[in-house]
């Protein structure tokens, strides 16, 4: 707290010094509101820039010291002093974690039932269209079968006659050599 209420006052000692030279700048004529007013007014915006920076040193100068304090305990070879310092600055951080994770849980569920709800009906046209192209392909699916069935019939037909007529031949052949052979012997 020591840097951001030294750096406001700094920054407002800063911002009516600007506003006096300014105003020490115009002429009489261009003069339109008091010095002090607008001192202030300048005092007042730089005094906060001012308190800012300082309160980022602060928080910097804590980060800082704490991790010092267990880096100087690593150092002096006390491991147990070391987890000592460290202890409640990590159940700290845990704390505010488990907070936060619950409170942006808690945030969420409505936006996510909503979500849930916005969908639900996206998904039950989704499964209906699927269900229809489903069904689609089964008909395309029992059509081709059955076109390749009717093929492979006439298929089996043609090869069959053609056995049949090779077989024909074959019997034929071996009628007409029969009597010769029975010369023979």
């Amino acid at each position: 707290m020591g840097k951001l209420i030294k750096f406001a006052l700094l920054g407002g000692v800063v911002g009516a010094g600007v506003a006096v030279y300014k105003s020490g700048q115009r002429t009489e004529t261009d003069q339109s509101e008091d010095v002090a007013t607008e001192a202030a007014k300048s005092a007042a915006g730089y005094a906060a820039a001012g308190a800012a920076v300082g309160f980022l040193l602060d928080c910097r100068s804590r980060r800082k010291a704490r991790k010092a304090s267990a880096v100087a305990a690593l150092k002096s070879g006390s491991l147990v002093e070391a987890a000592r310092i460290a202890r409640p600055a990590v159940e700290a951080a845990l704390e505010a974690a488990r907070e936060r994770a619950q409170s942006a849980a808690e945030a969420a569920k409505p936006k996510i039932e909503e979500a849930v709800e916005a969908a639900r009906p996206r998904l039950e046209k989704a499964a209906e269209q699927t269900r229809r192209q489903a069904k689609k392909a089964r008909k395309e699916a029992a059509k081709r079968a059955e076109k390749t069935a009717k093929k492979a019939r006439k298929r089996a037909e043609v090869v069959a006659e053609h056995a049949r007529e090779r077989a024909g031949e074959g019997l034929n052949g071996a009628r007409e050599r029969q009597p010769i052979l029975v010369k023979v012997a």
